[in-house]
């Protein structure tokens, strides 16, 4: 029906039928007795004027701005959530459990002191230049020193990527996934 648009067919054919009717009666003679009878063109004229006007509001109505369109309303509350409490499900094993499991957890609050050693980076960046002075490539293992552990793996591997960052050396990976560092300073010969 909304395709069909029947009440815009049923207005216009009021509208027709009605012009209809004024243009039969401008066609009919007019009986002298009934002089000042009812024009039709007057209540046509009423209803233009009308139709006018409700056209005129309905465009004012449609520049007016309106929320969620032209702007939004601003709220400074926050959303309300609902707040599930659902029971624990637990029975005297379940606590006996999680008691025994708060009874072996270690204590925390003991203090203890740890030495750090201190590595560092730029000496390393040093070392890695010093090494590449003498050879145009080296294996990332030879930037290592056993005794540093972990620690000295970190700052090798730091101060390889700070000189690769600057355009100092070239990093080199091969199929066996040994890192290679390549001076870019020397020319091969």
């Amino acid at each position: 029906m909304e395709a069909w648009q029947f009440e815009l067919a049923a207005e216009y054919l009021v509208m027709a039928a009605t012009l209809a009717e004024i243009k039969s009666r401008m066609l009919l003679p007019k009986p002298e007795s009934e002089d000042d009878e009812f024009d039709p063109r007057t209540e046509l004229i009423k209803r233009l004027q009308e139709y006018q006007r409700f056209k005129v509001a309905s465009e004012n109505m449609a520049i007016l701005p309106r929320v969620d369109r032209d702007y939004f309303v601003a709220s400074t509350s926050l959303p309300k959530f609902e707040e599930k409490q659902e029971p624990l499900n637990l029975n005297a094993n379940d606590l006996r459990d999680i008691f025994q499991e708060i009874l072996e957890r270690p204590d925390l609050t003991l203090s203890h002191q740890i030495a750090f050693e201190e590595l560092s980076t730029q000496d390393r960046i040093n070392l890695i230049l010093q090494i590449l002075g003498k050879r145009n490539i080296i294996g990332f293992y030879k930037t290592i020193q056993k005794a540093e552990g972990k620690q000295g793996v970190a700052v090798s591997l730091l101060a390889s990527l700070e000189l690769a960052k600057d355009g100092h050396v070239e990093l080199i990976q091969n199929e066996n996934n040994e890192i290679y560092i390549k001076s870019k300073a020397r020319s091969p010969n």
